[in-house]
């Protein structure tokens, strides 16, 4: 196979210098517009993420201050699930992944409360007011019930390395590590950093912008020849891949 580094732009050869293409492009920005710039990024990143199928684009949080723990919320098409998202330039310590962490805790005991006396998600940023009432739906036992909350699922998208800082928290006995752990065992929460990052992004510059050297095609039918021409039938799928 031939190495496709060559044709990626050079600050999307290493790791080392994509941090030094991120600093610079972020060069002389206080923390607020690095925050907001950043968040801008992750949104648009995470509908390109595998574990994004099935789920809305995300919705930046309406407020500033993200008061409630989260920076961006995205609902799945069926209604059942709704990832929450955190996304912070830099994550120097496991102190700082714990903050996360409970944040996202909070949000959840929040989520739940609000679901139990307003039906749904009601006064959360960045999500449409729901009904007055809940949708109730008919049990078994013919008594309607009230609907069911989301699941919720949790994301963060940051430039950083989270390798030796999560294998330092999950040592640590710091405050949202139970939850941490219990969102983890019930694959409930995403992580996209630095070590998954930059591939992600190689894998979408190759696809958006080189050619490949060979391409296969399995076809429906064998071609019908004339001259140079091949005609025959390729599948939707095959030529979305």
């Amino acid at each position: 196979m031939t190495d496709a580094s060559p044709q990626l732009p050079e600050f999307l050869r290493t790791m080392d210098g994509f941090a030094e293409h991120l600093e610079k492009q972020f060069e002389g920005d206080d923390n607020t517009t690095k925050g907001g710039t950043f968040l801008e990024f992750a949104c648009r990143l995470a509908p390109l993420c595998d574990f994004w199928v099935g789920f809305d684009n995300p919705k930046p949080s309406q407020t500033q201050t993200h008061d409630r723990g989260v920076d961006f919320t995205a609902n799945s098409e069926d209604g059942t699930a709704r990832f929450c998202g955190q996304s912070k330039y830099r994550i120097r310590d496991s102190a700082e992944f714990d903050t996360i962490i409970s944040k996202f805790s909070n949000y959840e005991k929040l989520y739940q409360q609000r679901f139990v006396s307003n039906g749904d998600q009601l006064g959360f940023p960045a999500v449409p007011a729901p009904e007055k009432k809940a949708k109730k739906k008919k049990g078994s036992d013919g008594v309607e019930e009230a609907g069911t909350p989301r699941k919720l699922r949790f994301l963060v998208i940051t430039s950083s390395n989270l390798g030796r800082i999560r294998a330092l928290y999950e040592e640590s006995a710091m405050g949202s590590k139970d939850f941490y752990k219990r969102i983890v065992t019930e694959g409930r929460l995403e992580i996209v950093d630095s070590a998954n990052l930059l591939p992600l992004l190689q894998s979408l510059y190759m696809k958006s912008y080189v050619i490949a050297p060979e391409v296969s095609l399995e076809l429906q039918y064998p071609p019908i020849k004339h001259d140079n021409t091949f005609i025959s039938i390729v599948s939707a799928k095959t030529l979305r891949e």
